[in-house]
């Protein structure tokens, strides 16, 4: 069902060529982005304390026309003669709150999504910024229902598709953090060569794209973030977010673009710590992602990096408990540090 990204008759002489072409078979699924360049820029609009730590609140470039907002959240004794590596961590589809969703230890048990205070315990830069249509970027900060809510992000994903009908709302996540990146490369106190990232949910899934299309990722572990797309392919939400994704399969008598595997084969042989639950509400077809890790694995296995390919399944729903997270930040740690 699911589609080799190696044979067994192939070497690591051959793999540079094939990932070029597994590169724009997964870039024509996210449609096309602006043939544009944007400069870094930031201005820091907000600083504050919380949590026993320094946040910083920006806004960065990311079009011509339009900025985005993220919140940098410094560790105890960071400085520009001491830098340490930053992580990316994306937030879930919490429409309303965004970022914020993993700036907040309010939630407990399996609602707990507080990356960016965490790892910044841990003695990362941490760098949560809203996804496109997301958070204050949707809000504008005002009041509103939970219904108004939802309908300002309807409209914002028609609006988005009005005016840039062959790109996808993936591939504008995608671009958003990249622009992130630019700016984090520009900041004297963080370790420009080595980022990491992380994310659940929808967040996970930003998570995947991101490592898979930008190899300044050096680590990353997005958590519950891929069903397969053969499920995305029929999957109102996933269309909505990766048109093209069905449009290819109607077009070409059900043939998949791109899956899971190709995701996994282009972090190779950068260290990934996919993260899943086989009685995940949000994707029921579990077994399809051990398939689809076990063929991206063997991208590992020919670059001789096999350990830095890891894959945890556990029975906690669509969440993580504590000893989960364990795992996910040691994985980090042990690869950014």
């Amino acid at each position: 069902m699911f589609r080799d990204v190696v044979t067994p008759d192939m070497t690591a002489e051959d793999w540079p060529e094939l990932r070029r072409k597994v590169y724009k078979r997964v870039m024509r699924s996210m449609g096309t982005a602006p043939d544009i360049k944007i400069a870094p820029w930031y201005e820091i609009i907000e600083e504050y304390e919380n949590y026993g730590l320094h946040h910083l609140k920006i806004r960065y470039r990311v079009l011509p026309e339009e900025n985005g907002l993220a919140v940098i959240v410094l560790p105890k004794k960071v400085n520009k003669t001491h830098p340490v590596p930053a992580v990316l961590c994306c937030h879930g589809s919490d429409v309303k709150n965004g970022k914020y969703n993993v700036l907040s230890t309010e939630h407990k048990g399996l609602a707990y999504r507080a990356y960016a205070i965490d790892l910044a315990e841990r003695g990362f830069v941490t760098v949560s910024a809203d996804l496109y249509g997301f958070g204050e970027l949707l809000t504008q900060g005002d009041k509103n229902s939970a219904a108004n809510i939802d309908h300002r992000y309807e409209e914002s994903a028609k609006n988005f598709y009005k005016n840039n009908p062959c790109w996808s709302l993936n591939g504008r996540m995608v671009w958003d953090h990249q622009r992130l990146l630019d700016v984090l490369q520009t900041i004297d106190y963080i370790r420009p060569e080595k980022f990491g990232i992380i994310g659940t949910s929808l967040g996970g899934l930003t998570a995947y794209y991101v490592s898979a299309l930008d190899e300044r990722v050096f680590a990353s572990v997005p958590i519950m973030g891929f069903d397969t797309a053969i499920i995305r392919a029929y999957y109102d939400v996933s269309v909505k977010l990766q048109p093209q994704i069905r449009a290819h399969c109607l077009k070409n008598h059900g043939e998949i673009p791109c899956d899971v595997q190709d995701m996994i084969a282009l972090n190779a042989p950068r260290p990934l710590f996919n993260i899943d639950s086989y009685n995940d509400h949000c994707n029921y077809y579990f077994s399809a992602i051990f398939q689809c890790c076990a063929k991206g694995q063997h991208v590992y296995k020919l670059l001789g990096k096999p350990e830095c390919f890891c894959t945890l399944m556990h029975g906690d729903g669509h969440g993580m408990l504590d000893d989960t997270r364990e795992y996910a930040y040691r994985w980090l740690e042990r690869w950014l540090k």
